[in-house]
């Protein structure tokens, strides 16, 4: 895994509702929205050998070891093991670590549906070879017409159309940072990472016991709206663990983004499907707003940690500066000689 070939990729993703980053929008300033937390996804690959992976599936943040298998030249980890056996398959197939990473993230649309989904954003840092490092950010941006104020009602106080409602939305990141990342770093055609996902969406997958306790925690949310109900909440009640779900109509958007790329989402009949919601939903997001949309390269946050560097995703993700204060903090204390859990 470390030879000079070594390519890391990180992703992480973030549902619709999420804080939003201000460019290319000209409009106002950005509304921080409460995000539910990213469903993180990593894959490290040696490009010059069969991939092997390391598996985990998580649960409410706790590993499930039964889905754990240790390998020497790669790795998938994701939210999700739909995704996760997608992102190894992948790279089983001939493609390198961001066909995987990309591979998993479009699974997790299908499967994963309270984060991860087209309709979001995220971040990725990619390190091919020492000295070579980069980081994208494709977070969700707030639409032009967003105000400081448009969460507060008419006293102040705050509502509840950050969290759910199509107010909540921000305009979508997913589909043009996966298209940004595979372009400029993908061996395998575009059409061949998102063929696994169609593939799900089409011919349906099972309601494990993860999917169903997310559906029983958002339900309050989402449970009421007229296009998503039918297919999580039957009869407003979560989809039960062994209930096989088709999402065909997710299937022929996923299409429209293997043919034509970012145009066959930002723009043609889905960014009509989105603008026509809405307008429906009292949404602010326009055709404007999605034809606009660019993912955007950074340079990575770089920290030193006990002599190892530490390569993360810069501002507006918080998860780096974080990473480099905490490291800083600890480069001095002696870990290894406190307590598992001591008040230490």
């Amino acid at each position: 895994m470390f030879s000079r070939r070594l390519v890391v990729v990180v992703l992480s993703l973030a549902s619709i509702t999420g804080c939003r980053r201000t460019e290319p929008q000209p409009a106002p300033a950005p509304v921080p929205v409460p995000a539910p937390a990213p469903a993180p996804s990593a894959i490290a690959v040696d490009a010059g050998a069969p991939a092997v992976i390391y598996r985990t599936a998580t649960s409410d943040y706790h590993v499930d070891d039964k889905l754990a298998g240790k390998g020497s030249t790669s790795m998938v980890s994701t939210e999700d093991h739909f995704a996760t056996q997608a992102g190894e398959d992948m790279m089983k197939g001939g493609g390198n670590a961001v066909d995987g990473a990309v591979t998993s993230a479009f699974v997790l649309a299908v499967t994963h549906p309270s984060a991860g989904n087209l309709a979001g954003g995220g971040f990725a840092v990619v390190r091919i070879g020492k000295g070579n490092a980069a980081a994208l950010d494709f977070r969700e941006t707030a639409p032009g017409a967003a105000t400081p104020n448009m969460f507060l009602d008419a006293g102040g106080n705050p509502t509840k159309d950050s969290l759910a409602g199509d107010r909540a939305c921000g305009v979508p990141g997913s589909v043009e940072g996966l298209y940004e990342l595979h372009k400029k770093y993908g061996k395998l055609s575009w059409a061949a990472v998102i063929a696994p996902a169609i593939k799900l969406a089409q011919e349906g997958f099972a309601v494990d016991e993860r999917l169903h306790a997310s559906l029983e925690r958002v339900a309050k949310f989402h449970g009421g709206s007229i296009t998503t109900a039918p297919l999580w909440w039957p009869n407003g009640k979560p989809a039960e663990v062994g209930t096989t779900v088709k999402n065909p109509e997710l299937a022929i958007v996923l299409e429209r983004i293997a043919k034509e790329g970012p145009d066959g989402f930002y723009k043609g009949a889905t960014a009509k499907a989105i603008t026509d919601e809405m307008q429906r939903g009292k949404g602010l997001i326009t055709a404007a707003d999605l034809a606009g949309y660019k993912a955007v390269w950074r340079d990575p946050l770089h920290t030193v940690y006990r002599g190892k560097q530490l390569i993360t995703m810069p501002p507006p993700s918080s998860g780096g500066v974080v990473i480099a204060m905490t490291a800083n903090m600890l480069k001095s204390v002696e870990l290894g000689a406190l307590p598992w859990h001591g008040s230490e």
